[in-house]
């Protein structure tokens, strides 16, 4: 009774299952990284994401999404399966386009860009591309948004923040074309 306050025990279960729910996750992590990083069939993959300097949880989002890639034909393809596609929605002379694809692999992606993008923590040549690249729309939208409002520049931030994954995306498309889908014989 450190702090006059009494610790009940509907306190200590919670507490208890908060921890439980941890050891779990830990458990369930390491079991994730065993899959990602230790099969075979994903080390090129690998390669090729530690150029973009990925984390366990968007390496594991990617490989559900696009494995094997050989599905993919097209770039379009290929970003719609990640969120990051257009959906034309037309209607007479009304021609307009909607988000299409994974809100989840969206949201992971968006979540690399705002901590390993943003933070400036990629090192590799292709990681380098990316951070100019986002401070370029970093640059061209501040330069747009001056005057404006607080709230109006985090809608701003969100913008550069999609630009940069999708660009990331035209990126990761072609070198993991290249590298992780069998070469066909004649």
């Amino acid at each position: 009774m450190k702090y006059g306050k009494v610790i009940t025990p509907h306190t200590r279960y919670l507490a208890n299952q908060i921890c439980d729910h941890h050891i779990q996750e830990a458990l369930l992590r390491s079991n994730l990284s065993d899959l990602v990083y230790d099969r075979s069939e994903f080390s090129k993959f690998n390669q090729v994401f530690d150029l973009f300097g990925f984390g366990l949880m968007v390496r594991a989002m990617l490989l559900v999404r696009t494995y094997p890639l050989s599905r993919f034909e097209s770039e379009g393809a290929f970003k719609r399966r990640l969120g990051f596609g257009q959906e034309e929605r037309s209607s007479g002379q009304v021609e307009s386009f909607s988000s299409s694809g994974s809100r989840l692999a969206k949201s992971e992606l968006y979540n690399w860009s705002r901590t390993s993008v943003g933070k400036k923590r990629l090192v590799s040549q292709v990681g380098l591309e990316i951070q100019a690249k986002f401070e370029e729309y970093k640059a061209k939208l501040n330069s747009k948004s001056e005057g404006q409002d607080k709230e109006q520049t985090g809608k701003f931030t969100n913008l550069v923040h999609s630009r940069t994954v999708a660009f990331t995306l035209r990126r990761l498309f072609p070198l993991l074309k290249s590298n992780c889908v069998g070469k066909k014989t004649d």
